[in-house]
């Protein structure tokens, strides 16, 4: 599948823009996953493979597998050393070295993991603001599209590493470089800034059915309170207001407090794994009567700042559930009936 046709109408100039334009656009080709057949998995930097190299040691050394998962680890990582667009020359040279060394002691697994937390500590030292610098710097140069697009694969997979949700990565790039005017290639500078922020905590209120008022008590164990009344916001927020009024379906608040992330939507997904292993405990107490509350979760800050309205994102092998598919129960059963 080729490349999406660029929606430059917010761009000035495309021509002097052409690759903070070609950044973008590879940003977002990349992170989109509307239909199961376009989901991209993720394509992992030397940083990331390094993990997952450990990783498969560890199990390796605990005997949950064999040392010949490690081989294929090992080539691709060798491959990564020559086209990873982050490290110097100089360290290209020196992570051959390791690589040779990883090679060869392939049947020693306590040896390999010893080499690799050596790499890892000598590389998270500078990989993700190095990353960063670099796409900083060339979409400022001569377009240069196979290091561009290159530089784009490597943010997608150091900044999930780093903690930050690939739906959060897709909206932030959309917000950054299609809905505003863009004027300069600085926009870039304001996009990375983005990714430069620490774990901040956030706070979600859900409205869900009046059946979970009976558990308050396993509510607070999970770090949740149920309330019959709208929490006291002050925020003058139209939105806001609608989103607390009255609700026959769904006339309960639950406030989860305290999701510390590095952004919100992933702190979203832990508030519905809440919601579901409340949903749970319910359902085994309660058996006759299945919870529900709404998709949309208002989100405030430490603060209590408004931060907007969150679904979880979706999973495209989800979407399967919102197909058509669903609404064609009497047409399947219609040969059943002959």
């Amino acid at each position: 599948m080729g490349i999406k046709t660029p929606k430059i109408r917010n761009w000035n100039d495309c021509k002097t823009l052409d690759r903070l334009l070609f950044f973008a656009q590879s940003l977002e080709e990349k992170l989109f996953d509307y239909t199961i057949d376009s989901y991209k998995a993720r394509a992992l930097n030397i940083h990331t493979l390094l993990y997952e190299l450990s990783a498969v040691c560890e199990k390796v050394i605990e005997a949950r597998l064999s040392t010949g998962v490690l081989i294929p680890l090992i080539e691709e990582l060798k491959q990564l050393i020559n086209i990873d667009p982050v490290i110097s020359e100089e360290e290209r040279t020196h992570f051959r070295i390791y690589a040779e060394r990883l090679e060869n002691l392939r049947n020693k697994p306590n040896e390999i993991s010893d080499i690799l937390d050596a790499i890892l500590i000598e590389i998270e030292g500078y990989y993700w603001d190095r990353l960063k610098k670099s796409i900083s710097k060339e979409v400022r140069r001569d377009l240069n599209s196979r290091l561009l697009a290159a530089l784009a694969d490597s943010f997608i997979s150091e900044a999930e590493l780093q903690g930050f949700h690939r739906s959060y990565i897709y909206h932030v790039t959309k917000k950054t470089f299609w809905r505003p005017k863009i004027t300069s290639v600085d926009a870039i500078d304001e996009f990375l800034s983005l990714f430069s922020k620490g774990i901040e905590k956030y706070t979600f209120v859900v409205k869900a059915s009046k059946d979970l008022l009976q558990m308050k008590d396993f509510a607070a164990a999970f770090g949740m309170e149920i309330h019959e009344q709208p929490p006291n916001l002050e925020l003058n927020h139209e939105q806001v207001e609608k989103f607390i009024g009255d609700s026959a379906e769904c006339p309960v608040f639950i406030t989860i407090k305290g999701q510390a992330r590095r952004d919100p939507v992933s702190a979203r997904i832990y508030a519905e794994r809440q919601m579901e292993a409340l949903a749970n405990v319910f359902s085994f107490h309660v058996h006759h009567v299945d919870p529900n509350w709404y998709s949309v979760a208002l989100c405030l800050d430490e603060e209590n700042n408004f931060k907007g309205f969150l679904k979880p994102p979706m999973q495209p092998i989800k979407r399967c559930r919102h197909s058509s598919i669903e609404n064609k129960e009497a047409e399947i059963k219609k040969p059943l009936n002959c």
